[in-house]
């Protein structure tokens, strides 16, 4: 078992894997679809998403982890 600061850093990578799948899956959606105002919603949902990643990697520094960086989407 690791430390409760690892067990922290653990789970929040995992949040950031799941940010990383969201901005993803927004990014595909709007590109494949035609209309403005689904693109608008996913490219909203997408900054959201990438906000969110952006909070959760200054807090795994902060307990002085590494972010999970194995994602293509992580910025």
């Amino acid at each position: 078992m690791g430390t409760t600061n690892e067990k922290i850093v653990a789970s929040l990578n995992n949040l950031v894997q799941i940010n990383n799948d969201r901005i993803q899956g927004y990014l595909t959606a709007a590109q494949e679809t035609d209309q403005d105002d689904l693109k608008s919603v996913f490219s909203e949902m997408m900054t959201s998403s990438q906000e969110c990643r952006r909070e959760l990697v200054q807090e795994i520094s902060k307990l002085g982890g590494d972010s999970d960086r194995r994602n293509n989407c992580f910025r």
